[in-house]
């Protein structure tokens, strides 16, 4: 038991040294990935002149009745009031704004746009180029580029679907990051929010920059004059290249102050009350389905139960882990519980609501980890640490019944924690995700010959981002063989 702990830890001070190998400022972050141009408009909090390129030359004038205001990260920050003539503009771009190979255009920042009317938040534009990111009528989020013989135009309809935001998601007057890519050896363009690629379509299949320009560019117009955004802009800044999906996750997460964990009950699954069948996955949930696993005595009598994904082939056999038992339908979320309040007393715990899920077991719920990744951390793709215990709830009163939790990712079996009784301590789980895998699945399983109640409880099951440079941390930590023992099943005592 104390090599266990031990071994956990030393996880948690990795994870304390990976944050801080991370560790600096978000200017840092930009500037190490080489920007043409940087704005940071953290020159003060309030008033106009010149926006400086923290990157290179290519300052900035404050036009109209923009200004500076508390920046979204540092300083100050650049305030369109939706007036005509609202603009920062860039006169020398010169070559460096020739992005005949491929470009990034990204910025922070908040809007209660509504779809309306066009708001830009970019353009670079003479008789042979041009570079657009704006919003445009119709509720949508556009990256347009070309050279002066067609036009590409990329825009992504803001309405909710197949992971795309809604308006009301973007237009929130909450900071948010946006992205645009393009990668001219592979064709590819892109359009990011939060971190995170969207779908998209081709509005217009016009050809792309192949020359070089030397206009002016417009942050927060169209040209100097007309289409001003609504809202406040923040940490603008263009690249000669397409970056990775890895950076610009990394600036979201970085930018927006991203979380270093989640509660799967509170802040992914959200508290009540849910019934077998349960699938929100097609609105975009990070929830994939809840099910109820058939007993032995049911007909086919092996439960292999569809587990992991919508298709109905993707199964996970639960015959080992479901014995018999008394059914009731119902998967509940932290204070809803099961019907009432999550309690083990096995710990010591006593009759009051607690974080977790509650079942009368022979239940399960599976998580789209791609899902959360995007929705919860901006993206990114980090293994993730799975932690929380698993035990008999007090709802089963006076019965004694005998419970059991498993945890599976893609399909596979990761850990159960054997047979538990009610007065037993609960279970500890302690389970590295990789970034590859998917599909988590948590299930609470019956191992009782009876009727009695057999509810069981998930409590406090959260899953913490390890930043990549502690990945490479544990490999190292893995020589001295203290990993395993982090990894390996294990039971309180």
């Amino acid at each position: 038991m104390k090599r266990h702990l031990l071994a956990f830890a030393g996880l948690l001070w990795i994870l304390g040294l990976a944050v801080s190998v991370q560790a600096g400022t978000y200017n840092d972050l930009i500037l190490s990935h080489g920007p043409v141009s940087y704005w940071t408009f953290d020159e003060s909090a309030t008033g106009t002149g010149t926006a400086f390129d923290s990157a290179s030359n290519n300052d900035g004038t404050f036009g109209g009745t923009a200004e500076r205001t508390a920046g979204l990260v540092g300083v100050g920050a650049a305030q369109f009031n939706t007036t005509a003539g609202d603009t920062v503009n860039v006169g020398n771009g010169g070559g460096d704004f020739a992005f005949t190979t491929g470009m990034t255009a990204e910025a922070l920042f908040t809007t209660d746009w509504a779809g309306s009317a066009y708001r830009e938040f970019l353009r670079k534009e003479d008789s042979d180029n041009r570079i657009l990111l704006s919003f445009q009528a119709g509720n949508i989020l556009s990256f347009g580029i070309n050279d002066g013989s067609g036009y590409h135009e990329l825009d992504m309809v803001l309405d909710g679907l197949d992971g795309r935001p809604t308006v009301a998601q973007i237009a929130d007057g909450n900071p948010h990051h946006v992205a645009a890519t393009y990668d001219a050896a592979s064709g590819f363009k892109g359009i990011y929010v939060d971190g995170s690629l969207r779908d998209s379509t081709v509005e217009s299949a016009g050809t792309n920059m192949t020359s070089g320009g030397s206009g002016a560019a417009h942050i927060g117009s169209y040209n100097g004059l007309s289409e001003p955004f609504s809202g406040v802009i923040d940490e603008m800044a263009l690249y000669g290249n397409a970056l990775t999906p890895e950076q610009l996750s990394r600036h979201a997460f970085d930018g927006l102050g991203g979380p270093q964990s989640v509660v799967l009950s509170t802040d992914v699954l959200g508290p009540g009350v849910f019934p077998d069948g349960y699938n929100n996955n097609t609105t975009g949930s990070t929830v994939e389905l809840i099910r109820r696993i058939p007993n032995k005595t049911a007909d086919p009598p092996a439960p292999y139960v569809e587990a992991y994904t919508q298709n109905p082939a993707d199964t996970i056999d639960f015959t080992p882990w479901v014995v018999q038992g008394n059914y009731a339908d119902g998967w509940g979320s932290d204070e809803h519980g099961r019907g009432g309040n999550l309690w083990l007393p096995g710990d010591g715990e006593i009759d009051e609501p607690h974080v977790g899920f509650g079942a009368h077991s022979a239940m399960f719920i599976t998580f789209d980890l791609e899902d959360i990744r995007r929705e919860r951390f901006y993206g990114r793709t980090d293994p993730l640490l799975l932690t929380g215990r698993v035990g008999v709830d007090g709802r089963v009163g006076s019965n004694n019944p005998l419970i059991e939790g498993g945890v599976w990712l893609d399909g596979a079996l990761l850990e159960t924690s054997g047979l538990l009784a009610k007065t037993d301590p609960s279970h500890l789980f302690e389970l590295v995700l990789p970034s590859t895998g998917r599909y988590l699945t948590l299930a609470l399983l019956n191992g009782d010959n009876s009727t009695d109640w057999d509810d069981a409880t998930f409590r406090d099951m959260q899953l913490t981002l390890i930043p990549e440079p502690g990945t490479i941390c544990l490999l190292g930590l893995g020589v001295l063989g203290l990993v395993p023992a982090v990894l390996r099943r294990r039971k309180r005592s």
